[in-house]
């Protein structure tokens, strides 16, 4: 007597979804991690162009005009990028909330094939006490 879960497909199949949404949610943080990082790096060059803008503003006066084009094309992208990380925080949302749908039921699964296969133990095990009985029975007709 050998236990079979009915539903295995289903658990299978709900298995395959999990590790497709935890692959989803991966790549869409590892776009938001590198949306970060880009963010980040334009910052971080307004901050030295800045900086040498005080540093430098009386001797590099030619230069200003070229640093400040420079800061507006960073805070062009940097608003662009923020629309991205925006975007990409709520595909986040999204990817956590179907992971936990998928989750849910697979673990519902796994509680009902528990369940079945404690059931089936215990069948198992008085099935098992009867033969035993039976046989005990068999044998003390026997011995009358």
């Amino acid at each position: 007597m050998k236990f079979k879960f009915r539903l295995e497909k289903a658990a299978r199949f709900f298995d395959q979804r999990e590790m497709a949404k935890k692959l989803e949610l991966a790549n869409v943080m590892s776009q938001l991690s590198r949306l970060k990082t880009e963010l980040q790096h334009f910052e971080n060059e307004n901050r030295e162009v800045f900086k040498k803008n005080t540093e430098f503003q009386t001797v590099a006066a030619p230069w200003i005009k070229i640093w400040m084009d420079r800061v507006d094309a960073n805070l062009k992208d940097i608003k662009r990028v923020q629309t991205e990380i925006e975007s990409v925080l709520e595909m986040v949302e999204i990817k956590k909330m179907e992971l936990s749908a998928i989750s849910k039921r697979k673990k519902a699964l796994e509680k009902v094939k528990e369940k079945r296969l404690a059931e089936f133990k215990i069948q198992k095990s008085r099935a098992e006490q009867k033969k035993l009985d039976e046989n005990y029975q068999i044998l003390e007709l026997t011995k009358e």
